[in-house]
């Protein structure tokens, strides 16, 4: 993950590692960041980064389950897609 001090990448912006604790209004963005990102993943490659991502991030068990639920529910669609 990058530093306090380099730019973000990727589809959505999670903090630095050693960032200072994220207030409720930054946490709901940046699940709604990875929601948008999951709903836009074309590849599996995509699909798998958002995963490492959401494992790598610390939020509430629930939000991190509906989260693995929706990228389950991408990677199947993707793979319909392919069989089509």
């Amino acid at each position: 993950m990058a530093s306090n001090t380099e730019p973000p990448d990727g589809p959505f912006h999670g903090p630095a590692p050693n960032a200072p604790p994220l207030s409720p209004a930054k946490i709901a963005r940046a699940y709604f960041q990875i929601v948008d990102a999951i709903a836009a993943a074309c590849t599996d490659g995509e699909v798998a980064e958002l995963r490492a991502h959401v494992e790598a991030t610390a939020m509430h068990p629930f939000d991190g389950r509906a989260l693995e639920r929706q990228l389950r529910s991408r990677e199947l669609a993707l793979q319909e897609d392919l069989e089509l």
